[in-house]
C-alpha cells in the first residue's frame, strides 16, 4: 500500500501503530532507517492515546513539516 500512495508523488506520511506494544515485547523498529529507506517521514503513534512519539521528519528530501 506504501508504493502505491509513494507512486503518486504526494506529501506523505508513514503512521507506525502499536509501537507501545512492539517495545513492551522488546522488539525494535528502526524508524529513522525506514524513513531513510522510504523517503518520506515515518512517525511512531500510540493510538488510544492519540499520542506521536517523536519525529523523523528530517529525510532525504528534506523536512516535510508534519510536526510544525
Amino acid at each position: 500500500m506504501v508504493a502505491q500512495v509513494l507512486s503518486r508523488a504526494l506529501p506523505t506520511c508513514v503512521v507506525v501503530t502499536f509501537t507501545d506494544e512492539l517495545s513492551v515485547r522488546q522488539g525494535h523498529l528502526d524508524l529513522d532507517a525506514l524513513s531513510h529507506a522510504l523517503g518520506v517521514p515515518v512517525l511512531p503513534v500510540v493510538g488510544h492515546r492519540g499520542l506521536v512519539h517523536g519525529c523523523t521528519c528530517r529525510t532525504s528530501r528534506g523536512h516535510a513539516g508534519c510536526c510544525t
